[in-house]
């Protein structure tokens, strides 16, 4: 009886030391997944302090071109639109085109 009872405690002391040695290596897996994305955060973060002397020209300088683009793109595709004959007299949907 003291015999399995040893040869029982024995399977169970192995059993947990598996475990233990799951348990790091699953702890060493997330410490460097978490390292990778620290790493990927601070180089976004560089690439972005860099840019940020730019962060108030360009979107400015970016809306005034799509403003441009947008208002004249608008007239020469409502010009077209006017000359399909089915969409004469649609101007709702020439303006959901547009839209």
């Amino acid at each position: 009886s003291g015999t399995q009872e040893s040869i029982a405690l024995r399977q169970e002391v192995e059993t947990l030391r598996a475990e233990v040695t799951r348990a790091r290596q699953t702890i060493l897996h997330l410490q460097d997944q978490n390292s990778i994305s620290g790493e990927r955060l601070n180089e976004r973060i560089c690439r972005l302090s860099r840019l940020e002397g730019l962060s108030e020209v360009v979107p400015s300088a970016l809306v005034r071109r799509f403003g441009n683009l947008y208002a004249q793109a608008r007239v020469d595709t409502l010009d077209a639109l006017d000359n399909v004959p089915d969409l004469q007299n649609a101007e709702e949907l020439k303006s959901k085109l547009l839209f």
